[in-house]
């Protein structure tokens, strides 16, 4: 593993739904944004989620979307600050709102959002895949996506023509690991397949997707009830060309209290924590397929939901051990998630607030509220500051 570690280490964006204008910090490791309903939260992971992605398509989407993120490294904190800067179409950047040294490396789409990447002091000749940043970062919503590669998502397969495999899936958002995994699985095919395309193919499929179970089974068993992951095997049929092999029903499953289950079988609260392991894993010697060292933030929404309050427990002891090498971002309404921070930690705390004229704002706790939170710790779990006081004190504004 490399020991590069760059962060997100402050984001601003502007124009964003509740969002008119903000600034906002984070720590390396676990960071936790709480707040009342309404107060801009989850606008706060889709603004970031949209600025790590570069993506100019969707941005076309918010017109006034403005996002600057700035990245550091805990390796070497000397090293001149990098990011993105994702300008407004009708949006040319003051000389002096720039970073000292800043240099624009690699502009897009100019004639929707303009996507910089930039470093202080150096100019490189990058393009997005060489940026030293994962920009496919995953946001976990509160909402899951109902289809999902190799879990229940039919439609997902590859189509093999010869000795190409192109993977196919249903038109909608995936969960980015199973997403990467069906890609994997076709590159491979395209790669191994020679001879008997039909057993080959499934043998390869097979051998591939138990892999992937075999890399990830470990951090599953560690935050929920699932034991062990299997394949369900599927169907390969000839297509209408010659040569064509149309490949679709290979799934995973799962086995809890001694059954296997398919996903669509298991709870809300289990199918919620088996994908945020899922993310969090990585392929042996496979780094450039799932998050890794490289990787920035990693985004998720209320992972209390749908949890036992045991299995939450679980859950955050997970979180807290993986956000020692990756960095995570959660929000969350459950006083019992803080409980996982120290005492040196109260600054990965993060409440998000909502002022009728400044729109959604960000903040760390101020000198008064860790002195109380440090005193109500020697006695109380942290959980208890925030249910039994005004911690989050803002009402309601929107």
């Amino acid at each position: 593993m490399s020991d590069f570690k760059p962060y997100l280490q402050s984001a601003h964006i502007e124009g964003y739904k509740s969002i008119v204008s903000c600034d906002v910090t984070f720590k390396p490791g676990l960071n936790i944004i709480i707040g009342k309903n309404g107060t801009g939260k989850t606008n706060l992971l889709e603004g970031m989620r949209m600025g790590l992605q570069a993506d100019a398509d969707a941005l076309s989407y918010e017109p006034m979307l403005q996002i600057r993120l700035i990245f550091e490294d805990t390796i070497d904190h000397r090293g001149a600050p990098y990011g993105i800067i994702v300008k407004r179409p009708d949006f040319s950047m003051e000389e002096d709102e720039a970073e000292p040294g800043d240099a624009s490396f690699k502009d897009y789409n100019e004639d929707k959002h303009k996507i910089e990447f930039f470093a202080g002091g150096e100019i490189y000749d990058l393009l997005k895949d060489e940026f030293p940043v994962d920009l496919e970062t995953q946001l976990i919503p509160f909402e899951i996506p109902k289809l999902i590669p190799l879990l229940n998502d039919r439609e997902s397969g590859w189509n093999i023509e010869g000795k190409r495999a192109i993977p196919q899936r249903s038109k909608t958002q995936p969960i980015r690991v199973f997403k990467i995994l069906l890609s994997h699985v076709a590159a491979s095919l395209s790669k191994k397949l020679n001879g008997n395309p039909p057993l080959e193919c499934d043998k390869i499929i097979v051998q591939e997707l138990r892999d992937f179970a075999k890399s990830v089974l470990p951090l599953v068993r560690q935050c929920s009830p699932i034991t062990n992951i299997s394949v369900s095997p599927g169907q390969i049929d000839s297509g209408q060309l010659a040569n064509q092999l149309i490949v679709r029903g290979y799934r995973l499953i799962f086995e809890i209290n001694g059954r296997f289950h398919s996903y669509d079988q298991l709870s809300d609260g289990t199918k919620r924590v088996l994908l945020i392991a899922c993310e969090l894993a990585k392929f042996p010697n496979r780094n450039e397929y799932l998050m890794d060292a490289y990787a920035s933030a990693f985004l998720l929404e209320e992972p209390e939901l749908g949890i036992h309050p045991h299995q939450l427990h679980k859950l955050m002891n997970f979180l807290k051990e993986q956000a020692e090498q990756k960095q995570i971002i959660i929000t969350t309404h459950s006083p019992q998630v803080l409980d996982i921070l120290n005492q040196d930690e109260l600054d990965h705390i993060i409440i998000a607030e909502f002022d009728p004229e400044k729109g959604s704002t960000f903040r760390h706790l101020t000198e008064k509220e860790l002195k109380k939170a440090r005193f109500i710790m020697k006695e109380e779990p942290l959980s208890h500051y925030w249910r039994y006081s005004d911690l989050d004190r803002n009402p309601i504004l929107i």
